[in-house]
């Protein structure tokens, strides 16, 4: 008896537009009519874990949305080896692909489902759709914000706000979980951190012994204080009321 491939097993395998994605936030304000317009350009595709996606300067489409899953950020270093430096949530905006993203690789963790357009059709539909353009410039400053918040993390923070600037994203950025999967091991965060595993580790068990987080297991984490995780962070603004 032949085995039967499930959707996901086939990297890229396009699947039906969900009606849930009209409430992404690059669809917001439209009319009925609009939102019928615009998902009538996008394809939904599907790809399974470790799944590279395949992009290009000349041939990727723009914009890409990741609807469901997780995606890994990956750049090429000399010597063939790749180190991560990120993740892109669902809901997120990837990066558009040019000649600063050319060495990121992104690569699915778990089964990932991407929402595109391709270029030129998007191009014609924001001439067509004022407010999507809107909506899209947004999103990519957004991720402009995110990527600038990583740079300051990096060059000016200690070991412990790295660690609490890059938990509290992530649990912002995963709609404020009541427990959140990192996802990573304490190497793979050390790797966006620039910091070793140890130095990792140790920082996310003075939290924990602080009562600021608790690990249910290594890599699933609940905020128990989120005021105390952005004091953490080195930050003086309050933390955001969630919507």
């Amino acid at each position: 008896m032949n085995a039967m491939t499930l959707p996901w097993q086939i990297p890229g395998h396009v699947e039906p537009i969900d009606l849930s994605t009209k409430r992404h936030s690059l669809f917001r304000g439209l009319t009925t009519r609009q939102k019928a317009i615009a998902l009538g350009a996008f394809t939904q595709d599907v790809y399974g874990d470790g799944d590279p996606i395949p992009r290009s300067r000349a041939s990727a489409p723009h914009p890409e949305i990741a609807l469901r899953g997780v995606l890994r950020k990956e750049v090429a270093e000399p010597g063939g080896a790749s180190r991560l430096f990120g993740l892109t949530f669902a809901g997120e905006i990837l990066s558009p692909a040019g000649p600063r993203t050319a060495a990121v690789q992104y690569i699915a963790m778990g089964e990932t489902v991407l929402l595109s357009c391709d270029a030129d059709a998007f191009a014609e539909l924001v001439e067509e759709i004022p407010r999507l353009r809107m909506n899209y410039l947004e999103e990519l400053q957004d991720r402009l914000c995110e990527a600038r918040r990583g740079q300051i993390m990096l060059g000016r923070k200690t070991a412990m706000q790295r660690v609490a600037t890059l938990l509290l994203s992530f649990w912002e950025r995963q709609g404020r979980p009541v427990e959140m999967d990192l996802r990573l091991n304490r190497a793979e965060l050390g790797q966006i951190l620039c910091l070793t595993l140890e130095t990792v580790s140790r920082q996310i068990k003075v939290l924990e012994k602080a009562g600021t987080v608790a690990l249910p297991q290594p890599s699933r984490v609940i905020i128990r204080d989120p005021q105390s995780l952005l004091a953490a962070t080195g930050e003086p603004v309050s933390l955001r009321r969630a919507a």
